[in-house]
């Protein structure tokens, strides 16, 4: 029942139905809090909806909830990316060392997860970067990509196409 409620919740926010999808959303967390999936939709659903203070701290639970539940597998980059996104809002200099750290992670797992290759919004991941201060950041395509977690874990690599 969690997973339906979650996938509807999922659909709904495609269609932008942002109170349906949050509705589903914490009735699939409630009812299995531990899903990787439902805490980071929640936490988008309550950053694209985000009227105070208090809702983006709600999203940015859920972001950090989602990365926790996610740390040993780290197939889903895109939670670093919405956690940095929900930072930058902020203008905070103090969080741009943060900001910076999720960027990274996001642009590592992702070429973890897809053979080496960038992500297809690096240009903004750079603006992101040179927003937080560092407007020399960049990196390359990698031919050999270790299938591990990006923050530590026992190693397997393996080679991608060279």
């Amino acid at each position: 029942m969690a997973a339906l409620r979650r996938d509807n919740g999922i659909l709904a926010l495609k269609y932008d139905l942002f109170e349906t999808a949050k509705n589903d959303l914490q009735r699939a967390n409630s009812l299995r809090s531990g899903d990787v999936l439902t805490n980071f939709y929640l936490g988008r659903v309550h950053r694209l909806t985000a009227g105070s203070e208090q809702d983006r701290e709600v999203a940015e639970r859920h972001f950090r909830q989602a990365i926790e539940f996610d740390e040993q597998r780290g197939v889903l980059p895109d939670a670093h990316l919405e956690l940095a996104l929900l930072k930058i809002q902020t203008r905070d200099p103090e969080s741009y060392s943060a900001i910076q750290a999720s960027l990274k992670t996001y642009v590592a797992l992702y070429q973890r997860n897809n053979a080496g290759a960038l992500p297809a919004n690096m240009d903004a991941i750079c603006d992101y970067m040179s927003i937080t201060g560092d407007n020399t950041w960049s990196v390359a395509r990698v031919l050999n990509v270790a299938h591990t977690n990006v923050a530590g874990g026992s190693s397997n690599p393996q080679r991608s196409g060279e």
